[in-house]
């Protein structure tokens, strides 16, 4: 990353967009509004040019795929990018005392945020994996709709001809599941790193073959997420406590300030694990006789596997119970981070 580059805020909106340079305490104030298109990427890369900027670092927030464009424009055009949560530039602006909210005043924000925070650089997602996340977000909503029309059919009240249209609506939605989740398999065979990466997953314990491939398509960045603690940050499993002066001690528990998707699909590969698989029962026993709580143990799980999870994409092998659990195969124990 080069922090030398001036800071530039892009407030994003469907048909807009709205550019403000880092002044840096000098008068002047260059900011520019332009579509959200082709024909706005092209004349923000002259402006850039007229300005004197060959180079920025632009700074985004999280719109969906409204940014995506853009974000995409700037980086083949060798500017650096961040792309960064709302909620770390809502409490900037907050911090910075700003009031006024408006897309000039977002830009602004955005433009102050980069460059004093100057935060992590983004690329772009690449295509299969993008591809791989478009097929399970709708797997996922067809199964959201799946389940409220299962819950609509409790409903005593419904006539006979309108429980056979939700049953019908229920088949269908079944239907596609199945449809996507082979199109998932499809994917997977013609690529052949989706196929390693998830194949490498598929082989820990408790983690089958959809969920190997969900946490694929979240963790597939390995500059992003070098470290394990990184997945369990972005997860929101990190440990959260409130210890201040004399009056404030409230129980340590996790952040839950993360990926709450992530945290489901881990909570039931860990409730399946712990009660499948011999080596994390026996881990789970051995927590449980130092005093720990039933949920403290299910969370320490849920931890280990994202540790797990790191740990085969980062080595590209399979799961290995030896390096796992080296206490119950004869090997010297690394210290272990116990969950809160």
């Amino acid at each position: 990353m080069d922090k030398t580059l001036p800071a530039v805020g892009i407030d994003v909106s469907k048909l807009t967009l709205d550019v403000r340079v880092d002044s840096q305490g000098q008068p002047r104030r260059l900011a520019q509004r332009l579509t959200n298109g082709p024909q706005g990427f092209a004349q923000l890369q002259s402006w850039f040019h007229a300005q004197g900027l060959p180079r920025v670092h632009a700074c985004l927030e999280a719109t969906g795929t409204y940014s995506d464009a853009i974000a995409g424009f700037l980086f083949e055009q060798g500017h650096q990018v961040s792309v960064v949560n709302p909620a770390r530039v809502a409490a900037f602006r907050t911090s910075e005392g700003i009031r006024t909210k408006t897309d000039r005043h977002d830009a602004l924000v955005l433009a102050r945020f980069c460059a004093q925070k100057r935060p992590a650089l983004w690329s772009p997602t690449p295509p299969e994996v993008q591809q791989l996340q478009v097929l399970l977000g709708r797997h996922e909503a067809v199964q959201v709709t799946s389940r409220q029309e299962r819950n609509r059919l409790e409903n005593h009240r419904l006539d006979p001809l309108t429980r056979q249209e939700i049953q019908e609506h229920i088949d269908w939605l079944q239907r596609q599941s199945e449809h996507l989740l082979q199109r998932a398999d499809d994917l997977l065979l013609d690529q052949g790193s989706l196929r390693q990466g998830c194949g490498h997953l598929d082989s820990i314990p408790g983690i089958a073959r959809l969920t190997a491939m969900r946490l694929y398509s979240v963790f597939f960045d390995q500059q992003r997420f070098d470290r394990a603690a990184k997945l369990v940050a972005h997860t929101g499993l990190c440990s959260a406590r409130e210890d201040s002066g004399t009056s404030v001690h409230h129980k340590a528990s996790i952040s839950k300030k993360g990926n709450a998707l992530v945290r489901k699909w881990l909570y039931m590969s860990a409730l399946s694990v712990k009660r499948c698989n011999p080596d994390f029962r026996q881990w789970a026993a051995e927590l449980k006789a130092r005093g720990k709580s039933g949920m403290c143990i299910v969370v320490a799980i849920m931890r280990k596997l994202l540790h797990l999870v790191h740990g085969v994409l980062k080595a590209g092998e399979d799961y290995d119970a030896r390096k796992a659990f080296p206490a119950h195969y004869g090997h010297p124990t690394p210290p272990v981070e116990e969950a809160a």
